[in-house]
């Protein structure tokens, strides 16, 4: 089963220059567009009581290129600082039926839903995710493995302590707190 280590950092404001970073270093665009991810659990919430992940996510070019992915995650822990998870995820050729087997076995409920608007770089197996949400800060997503991640910092012009192992909602919480305002994650997205 593939683990999932990842960093994110915050770029509170936005994303042009690091953008502009990653191009002169060499990282390669490889998607832009929407992504829409849809957390499924139970009535009860016991795959989130359980620290587990259940979602459909759906990736829009901004050629108008679609595809969905269905996938789960298991429990997240840290591992020499970064946040590690077990993830397995496949393609899915129907969205509506994947969404009605999850409500068949009894995963009805959309307990999170989140839309943002993705930039992704690669560079030597390590990817770079931009991540644009409708109200909140500008997120990057680091993922790969740890070692080829430690030897990429220096194309990325912010310092290591920068990048954490945070899920998404304490970057929400610490959004809010600095600027009093509520953070949303779905919805209609500025300039996307």
């Amino acid at each position: 089963m593939k683990r999932e280590f990842e960093l994110k950092a915050a770029l509170p404001g936005g994303a042009t220059g690091f953008r502009e970073r990653l191009a002169d270093a060499g990282w390669r665009l490889s998607f832009e567009g929407l992504m829409s991810d849809r957390r499924f659990d139970t009535p009860g919430r016991s795959l989130e009581g359980r620290d587990e992940v259940l979602r459909i996510r759906c990736m829009t070019s901004v050629s108008g290129e679609s595809r969905t992915l269905l996938g789960w995650k298991g429990p997240a822990s840290e591992e020499h600082g970064y946040k590690v998870r077990p993830e397995l995820e496949t393609v899915v050729q129907d969205t509506e039926t994947a969404v009605a087997i999850l409500e068949s076995l009894g995963y009805s409920e959309v307990i999170l839903a989140i839309d943002r608007h993705v930039a992704v770089y690669e560079k030597g197996r390590v990817s770079a995710r931009i991540e644009t949400y409708p109200a909140m800060d500008v997120l990057v997503e680091l993922e790969g493995d740890p070692d080829r991640i430690e030897a990429r910092f220096a194309d990325l012009g912010l310092p290591r302590e920068d990048w954490k192992p945070w899920p998404l909602d304490e970057f929400v919480r610490r959004y809010e707190e600095r600027t009093g305002s509520e953070a949303r994650l779905s919805g209609e997205i500025p300039g996307g």
